[in-house]
């Protein structure tokens, strides 16, 4: 099983983690939430700020290349800002 990605951050702090990863793409928001496309398809969500999960989706490589760089800083507890 895998573990739950959480992120416990504002979508400020969130934004500011995918910018420091060095990712280029798009934000949108709305209610609950935030979500980042990146220019090569990939999809980051976070249903925040009750729900906390983040998910990654898109298409591959950029799936992958967004979750091997990124996902390191989710999981159970907050990641460090």
């Amino acid at each position: 099983m895998t573990p739950k990605l959480r992120f416990n951050g504002t979508v400020q702090q969130l934004k500011q983690l995918v910018e420091s990863s060095g990712f280029k793409g798009r934000w949108q928001h709305d209610s609950e939430g935030a979500r980042f496309v990146t220019d090569g398809g990939g999809i980051l969500l976070w249903y925040g700020p009750i729900i906390r999960a983040i998910m990654f989706q898109g298409k591959e490589p950029a799936r992958s290349m967004l979750r091997e760089k990124l996902g390191r800083n989710f999981g159970d507890h907050s990641a460090d800002i």
